[in-house]
C-alpha cells in the first residue's frame, strides 16, 4: 500500500517523454530511489501510465496526414528490418499501435479486400496472425514490433493472462490450505451465473467485520482511477448478486481508495488476509 504522495513521486520518476525508449532506464532509476517498493509494483505503475498517455495522444496518430507521413518514412527505409521500431521509437508510439496503422495504411494502398471485410477486421486479424500479410517483409516487421512490445498487443496481453492466472492458482492453493470451501468461475458459470468473481466463498468469513462472500484476484497496482473502473465494472456487481467481498490487489494500491469502499462492502487488500484476521462463520449464516 502507498501513500498518495508517494505514489505521486513514484509516477513522476517513471514518466518521461521518451518513455518508449527508456523504460528499464526508468525502473532501474525508481528501483533505487523506492528500494521498499516491489519491482513488479513499479512495472504495474509504469505499464499504467505508458498506456494512459499512449490513450491521450493515440487520435493525434491515427490523423490521415499523420499516418500518410508514417508510411512514407516506413516506404523509404522498408529494407531495414527495425524500421517499424526506429519510427515507433522516435514518435513515442507502441510498436504494435504503429504496426496497426502502417498495415491500414498498406491496406488501403493497395486496395486489399478480404472477404468484403472491413479493413479493420483485416488489421485485426492480421496481428493474430502476421503470417497472412501478403507482404513478406512487413509481415516479419510486424512480427518483430509484436515480440518487443510489453504493453500492447499480442505478447502483452499474453503476459497480462499468464501473470494473472498465476495469482488466481496462488489464492486458489491458499484458500485450499486454509481449507476455504469455494466455487471458481467455471463452476459457477455451469450454475448459470455469467458474471463472476474468481472465487464464490461457500462458507464465508468476516474480516475486520466485513463478511467476505467472494474474492477477486488482481495482478496490478491499483490506482484511484483503476479502482474506479473495476469497481464500476465488476465488483458493485459481485457485491449486489452476492454481497460483501474481498479484492486483491496484489501488486499494492494507493491507501486512499480504502475510504468508503469497506462502507460499499469491498473490503481491499494487496494480498490474503492473516490467519488472526479471519473470523470463521457457520454454515447458517
Amino acid at each position: 500500500m502507498l501513500s498518495k504522495d508517494t505514489y505521486d513521486l513514484i509516477v513522476t520518476n517513471l514518466t518521461d517523454k521518451r518513455s518508449h525508449r527508456c523504460q528499464s532506464d526508468c525502473l532501474r532509476s525508481a528501483a533505487s530511489k523506492f528500494p521498499n517498493v516491489p519491482q513488479e509494483t513499479l512495472y504495474s505503475i509504469q505499464a499504467q501510465q505508458i498506456q494512459l498517455v499512449t490513450k491521450r495522444h493515440h487520435s493525434q496518430h491515427k490523423a490521415p496526414h499523420v499516418m500518410q507521413d508514417y508510411y512514407k518514412r516506413y516506404l523509404a527505409q522498408s529494407d531495414d528490418p527495425e524500421i517499424l521500431l526506429r519510427i515507433s521509437k522516435d514518435i513515442d508510439l507502441s510498436p504494435t499501435l504503429l504496426s496497426r496503422l502502417i498495415l491500414e495504411s498498406y491496406i488501403s494502398v493497395h486496395s486489399i479486400t478480404v472477404a468484403g471485410a472491413p479493413s479493420t477486421m483485416i488489421v485485426n486479424q492480421w496481428m493474430k496472425e502476421p503470417q497472412l500479410i501478403p507482404n513478406k517483409q512487413l509481415q516479419e516487421q510486424v512480427l518483430l514490433c509484436i515480440c518487443n512490445d510489453v504493453n500492447y498487443g499480442l505478447l502483452a496481453e499474453n503476459i497480462k493472462s499468464s501473470v494473472g492466472h498465476q495469482y488466481e492458482l496462488k489464492l486458489r492453493g491458499i484458500l485450499i490450505e486454509k481449507r476455504i470451501p469455494f466455487l471458481d468461475e467455471e463452476l459457477m458459470r455451469l450454475q448459470g451465473y455469467d458474471k463472476t468473481p474468481d472465487f464464490k466463498i461457500t462458507v464465508p468469513f468476516a474480516v475486520d467485520g466485513l463478511v467476505v462472500n467472494w474474492i477477486e484476484s488482481k495482478a496490478l497496482f491499483a490506482n484511484e482511477n483503476c479502482h474506479k473502473r473495476y469497481s464500476e465494472e465488476q465488483l458493485q456487481s459481485y457485491y449486489n448478486r452476492f454481497g460483501s467481498g474481498l479484492v486483491i490487489y496484489w501488486f499494492g494500491f494507493v491507501e486512499e481508495i480504502r475510504h468508503g469502499n469497506k462502507e460499499l462492502g469491498i473490503l481491499i487488500r494487496d494480498g490474503f488476509p492473516f490467519a488472526h484476521e479471519i473470523i470463521n462463520l457457520s454454515h447458517n449464516y
